[in-house]
């Protein structure tokens, strides 16, 4: 197992899928209570299609160093990215470099590039929580704010329903036996993660880089209308918003055909960037 270390010294693991004639390089941010292994498939794939793929699991989650699902300031985790970006992806610098962002990881995906703007030419951002839906906007800004300055590390449930994530019944029965998989995160967490998603919306116009937003149309995690939102303040020139009818929350980890679908609508997106990158 491979592993890198952060500014503040925990150990990270990563993972890094080799193309045999890379074109560019991918960098995969994976979602709240999840790891890097759920999307070996992913990962694969893209190599296949000539995308040296890389992806870590983020500081307390999967087989990362950290207090489970706790976050000091969620700044450790742009910084996380950014360590992993120099240290370990910066041997290919002369490679164009893409993020892929699942869920949170796309807040931490954005927040990077609002500080990092030059380093990217293009971001894919799934299933944005920029509104959350259901269960989970019960937790509430004011709640998660009041209750993180007396208790930041006391766990509360997620409240995720796994039935929420897919459609394909062996993806849930996997995830919900993954011994990786957390259900729990803490009050402080909660309280940078709401402050980070606010951070997005007051400033998603500074982030010019190419973005392809995809989201489900029956996603009942993170709501539709932030992808909206988002797709409309976001600064880029060149954007574009696919909604999957139908989609839950996990739109690669749906029935093989329909994440099939969804692979290679956005292969074929980056290789259009890519064309035109080369024409300039």
């Amino acid at each position: 197992m491979e592993f890198f270390q952060t500014r503040d010294r925990l150990s990270l693991f990563y993972t890094a899928r080799p193309a045999v004639s890379p074109k560019a390089s991918i960098v995969f941010l994976h979602g709240v209570g999840e790891h890097i292994g759920r999307y070996e498939p992913a990962l694969q794939a893209f190599a296949a299609r000539g995308y040296h793929c890389y992806g870590f699991d983020q500081r307390g989650f999967g087989r990362s160093e950290g207090k489970r699902g706790h976050v000091h300031v969620f700044q450790d985790y742009v910084d996380d990215v950014a360590e992993f970006i120099a240290r370990i992806v910066d041997e290919a610098a002369a490679r164009p470099l893409f993020l892929f962002g699942h869920s949170m990881g796309s807040i931490v995906m954005l927040n990077y590039v609002l500080q990092y703007p030059q380093i990217i030419r293009g971001v894919l951002v799934f299933s944005c929580p920029l509104h959350l839906a259901g269960r989970l906007a019960d937790y509430g800004a004011a709640l998660a704010k009041k209750c993180s300055k007396y208790a930041p590390q006391f766990t509360v449930p997620t409240l995720i329903d796994l039935d929420e994530l897919t459609d394909n019944p062996r993806v849930i029965d996997d995830f919900e036996h993954d011994p990786c998989r957390l259900s729990t995160v803490t009050f402080g967490w909660l309280n940078q993660f709401t402050l980070a998603r606010e951070h997005i919306g007051r400033h998603a116009g500074r982030i010019v880089s190419p973005a392809l937003i995809c989201h489900g149309g029956s996603d009942r995690i993170a709501a539709l209308s932030g992808a909206k939102a988002l797709y409309e303040r976001l600064g880029s020139k060149d954007k574009s918003l696919i909604v999957y009818p139908g989609f839950k929350h996990e739109l690669l980890n749906h029935r093989p055909a329909e994440s099939a679908q969804v692979l290679k609508e956005t292969a074929a997106w980056l290789d259009k960037r890519l064309i035109s990158l080369q024409k300039n």
